[in-house]
């Protein structure tokens, strides 16, 4: 399920730190994929907003209230973020919690 314009690829490294394991989601705006921190091996997940639409400031800021609105719950049912950052590409994402589990559209079906 890799997309063909993701800025990152398995084995690629994120600010010297994330390990690009696996693509985990995709959709119309973004993917996420499934990362290692390299110092702590802490399994985390990056969410990433497309290269098209990285030079849309009202995504870029859509992501950014996104981010900043979750770091601050501090509940057990919303995923914990951790970081932000800006690959050299001009590419942003959110560095969160990696929550394993079972996907509710499959399970539905």
């Amino acid at each position: 399920m890799e997309h063909p314009n993701a800025p990152v690829r398995p084995g690629d490294i994120v600010a010297g730190k994330y390990r690009i394991e696996r693509t985990i989601g995709v959709g119309g705006m973004g993917f996420v994929v499934a990362a290692r921190h390299l110092a702590l091996d802490e399994s985390v997940a990056l969410k990433f907003v497309l290269s098209r639409h990285s030079e849309n400031r009202e995504i870029v800021e859509r992501l950014m209230r996104e981010a900043r609105a979750t770091f601050r719950l501090r509940n057990m049912h919303t995923v914990r973020v951790h970081d932000v950052g800006e690959l050299p590409t001009g590419d942003l994402y959110i560095v969160m919690e990696l929550l394993e589990g079972r996907d509710l559209r499959a399970e539905l079906a």
